[in-house]
């Protein structure tokens, strides 16, 4: 089991156990020299086989993230994002994410 350091979970319910039972739509790693390795191998490949639609690498040291969008049971690379707004196109649920708040 691994916790991730943010999570966005779209569905029509709300689960109140201390677990997910569903995985989430959009994972937030916030990378740092002692995970980085684990959240570029073993979580990339984890939240790859569980179906978590998004996988956003953010590195805050030189203010930019990587995202990446399953497709196909793979993910994909689309696109390294500074200051700027970034669209997260999902089923249940899109909405606009603005990573200049977060590199301010």
């Amino acid at each position: 089991m691994v916790c991730p350091d943010n999570y966005v979970v779209c569905s029509n319910f709300f689960v109140k156990e201390k677990h997910n039972k569903i995985p989430p739509s959009i994972i937030f790693e916030i990378l740092s020299p002692s995970t980085r390795k684990k959240d570029e191998t073993i979580k990339f490949e984890l939240y790859e086989e569980n179906g978590v639609n998004y996988y956003v690498m953010v590195e805050p040291n030189k203010k930019f993230a990587k995202i990446y969008k399953l497709k196909n049971g793979k993910y994909e690379f689309q696109e390294k994002i500074k200051n700027k707004t970034y669209e997260f196109k999902l089923n249940e649920c899109s909405f606009e994410f603005n990573f200049e708040n977060i590199f301010e």
